[in-house]
């Protein structure tokens, strides 16, 4: 893990030079390893280490590096098509699949891959961003209410440990500090 960091660490000082064209397969491979790791719950961006939370910058920079390093393409989503850089969660799972996540996902519930749900989840419809974590036995609903708030609506490096449900007087939505400067507006997406 040590080494991966690194690799990541050493791709973000030359983060400006980096683009679909010009990474090489070794390092493409590299940012595509993190995003497989996030995806499975292997690391997080945020973690709780001795009663303080920790931020793992590294795993932040490798989400922004997969999003500069990757042109949009097009996805199919059953309801709709997207045009975008993430490939969903969701789109190689078969009924077996399913059953052995033990998760359940119910229309429209959007999820990018690099989002780690755990077994016991239940997705009602909602979007789960690229980095986020769910915890077991939570309920994510976009449009759950609670008397003061809402359920949560998982943006990146968003992180729910468990038993989330809706109702819930708790929510956070994109928790994110930028790392990269805001794109322009004329900068092609």
């Amino acid at each position: 893990m040590k080494e991966l960091k690194e690799h990541i660490e050493e791709l973000w000082e030359k983060k400006e030079n980096l683009s679909p064209i010009t990474i090489s397969s070794g390092d493409k491979k590299a940012i595509t390893e993190v995003i497989h790791l996030l995806d499975r719950g292997k690391v997080r961006i945020a973690e709780k280490v001795n009663q303080s939370w920790v931020v793992n910058e590294w795993l932040k920079k490798s989400i922004l590096l997969f999003f500069k390093t990757n042109d949009n393409e097009r996805i199919e989503g059953g309801f709709s098509q997207f045009f975008d850089k993430v490939p969903l969660k969701y789109d190689h799972y078969h009924l077996p699949d399913f059953k052995e996540a033990k998760v359940r996902v119910v229309p429209p519930a959007t999820v990018r891959r690099g989002a780690y749900i755990a077994p016991g989840a239940v997705l009602m419809p909602s979007y789960v961003n690229i980095g986020a974590y769910v915890g077991e036995g939570s309920m994510i609903d976009t449009w759950a209410r609670g008397r003061r708030g809402r359920c949560f609506n998982g943006g990146l490096s968003g992180k729910i440990d468990q038993d989330l449900q809706p109702g819930d007087q708790r929510g956070l939505d994109r928790v994110y500090p930028p790392l990269l400067r805001r794109r322009p507006r004329n900068a092609p997406l």
